[in-house]
């Protein structure tokens, strides 16, 4: 991203099936950020809800204020037709198109390994089996790697299941169980999952603008606050096994 932006890595599905489904939840609150000066969005291409993100695309520059990657798809780069990838996701979506060379690099980008990605933070919206595995590695990142502390922003909207349900409630309701169980637990330099959810997208839009701008987290979002859970300590045998070089 360009010299002063923030970079928010977009976490979601990228199945063209998904933006029908869940883009009235899901475009709203790319309407509603205002960042475009100071936020650049980075997610994987241009396909299902990663689309949904041309609202917002379209306010800032080409290149500056969205940018996407491509590893894994098996799409004929080389193509200049309508059916190109890089054709559709810059001149539909507004979106310039970055593509890598293998899959690990893609890897690096989402979840990054111990470097924890290349951007600043992450947008959680609906997705499948890839992306409740990406979410899960942040969190695992932000709780047990020192220091990380990767904000998560979490559009957790009414699933259209017709129960009322948000999205990511079933999802929320496991991590609260492994708090209980004490199978969560913060190493040192942890300040826990980072993870803000809200189902309000003016709210969220409002945060992620907020903590664009000045660096501010919405403490009112956190996981732990809304649900008044502390942290345990970790056990001395936990603090040694961060520590064991493998």
């Amino acid at each position: 991203a360009p010299k002063g932006r923030k970079v928010l890595t977009l976490l979601g599905s990228a199945d063209p099936m998904s933006l029908a489904e869940y883009a009235p939840m899901v475009t709203p609150l790319f309407e509603q950020l205002k960042s475009t000066s100071t936020l650049s969005l980075l997610s994987g291409g241009c396909s299902g809800l990663m689309g949904a993100t041309s609202v917002f695309c379209a306010k800032g520059t080409l290149g500056e204020t969205c940018n996407g990657y491509s590893g894994f798809w098996r799409l004929d780069y080389n193509s200049t037709g309508n059916d190109s990838c890089i054709e559709r996701c810059e001149t539909e979506h507004f979106m310039k198109m970055h593509l890598l060379a293998n899959g690990a690099l893609e890897e690096e980008i989402i979840t990054g390994g111990q470097s924890i990605g290349l951007g600043d933070a992450f947008l959680l919206i609906p997705g499948g089996i890839g992306t409740t595995r990406e979410v899960y590695d942040v969190i695992q990142a932000n709780v047990e790697y020192g220091g990380v502390n990767k904000p998560i922003f979490c559009l957790n909207g009414v699933d259209g299941s017709g129960a009322g349900q948000g999205f990511y409630d079933t999802f929320l309701q496991w991590l609260k169980h492994l708090y209980k169980t004490r199978l969560l637990k913060a190493y040192p330099g942890s300040n826990g999952t980072s993870l803000f959810v809200s189902s309000n997208s003016t709210e969220l839009a409002a945060s992620i603008d907020e903590w664009t701008l000045t660096g501010k987290l919405p403490e009112k979002l956190r996981l732990e606050n809304r649900w008044n859970i502390t942290m345990p300590v970790p056990t001395v045998a936990a603090v040694e096994f961060q520590n064991v070089v493998v």
